[in-house]
């Protein structure tokens, strides 16, 4: 994928996607930072969508918990609607998730590389 920029955020690569989204590998151009950016894109803008990104973003910000994703910024540019998150918990989420489907423990090396 060529790199695309949305706001202050360079698109890097696509990690997933859902029902109402698509999550990228960002990274924030003034401050070095990569993040997991979950974009809205305006082809699924519906107002029930938007009222259901609207939620989430809320939900997301106030929810602080070492195991929980939060948000670390919100907003929108141009026809999108985006949030995003520390991407080393996501993908450490997602690690740990396919884990315990898969084989129900974690093996102490898998661990250690999630850790």
């Amino acid at each position: 994928m060529t790199s695309r920029e949305v706001g202050p955020y360079e698109l890097i690569e696509p990690l997933g996607h859902g029902g109402m989204g698509l999550v990228y590998l960002a990274r924030h151009r003034k401050l070095d930072r990569l993040v997991a950016m979950k974009l809205l894109p305006a082809h699924h803008q519906t107002a029930e969508a938007r009222v259901r990104f609207e939620r989430e973003i809320l939900a997301a910000g106030r929810l602080q918990h070492p195991s929980i994703v939060s948000a670390t910024d919100a907003g929108q540019f141009g026809d999108m609607d985006y949030i995003d998150s520390s991407w080393k918990l996501v993908i450490r989420q997602r690690v740990c998730h396919s884990n315990v489907e898969g084989v129900g423990q974690v093996r102490p090396s898998k661990a250690h590389d999630v850790a």
